[in-house]
């Protein structure tokens, strides 16, 4: 008769055994809810922060640009036999005039949600 009553025990121990597992689950998807907060959080600050990179950049290749226009506007003129003005020498004129490097992004945190998988 033993046997009866080891059944409503071992039951018990299983059910607690089942709900401490269920509480570990559910503490450990809160957990790791909140690190996928953190991770989203800080890639979002590196992406404003990469975008404010560019944004100056951009800024001074505009500048850098419309100087170039100026330049190529004038050797155009010299090309068209026309007199060189200011203090530019010929040499200063065709190398100002020439093509500048297209922009460069900074996509650092980008790159990182790449890398790592998480572009979604």
């Amino acid at each position: 008769m033993k046997k009866p009553k080891q059944f409503p025990r071992l039951l018990a121990e299983v059910l607690v055994i089942v709900i401490g597992v269920l509480v570990a689950l559910g503490v450990d998807e809160l957990v790791q809810g909140r690190e996928a907060d953190s991770s989203e959080h800080a890639y979002l600050r590196g992406i404003v922060e990469d975008l404010r990179q560019d944004s100056v950049e951009l800024s001074a290749r505009a500048q850098a640009w419309s100087q170039w226009g100026d330049y190529a506007e004038q050797l155009l003129r010299v090309v068209q036999d026309e007199a060189l003005e200011g203090e530019v020498s010929l040499f200063e004129l065709i190398r100002e005039a020439g093509l500048y490097a297209l922009p460069v992004t900074a996509a650092a945190t980008y790159e990182d949600l790449i890398a790592w998988g998480i572009s979604g």
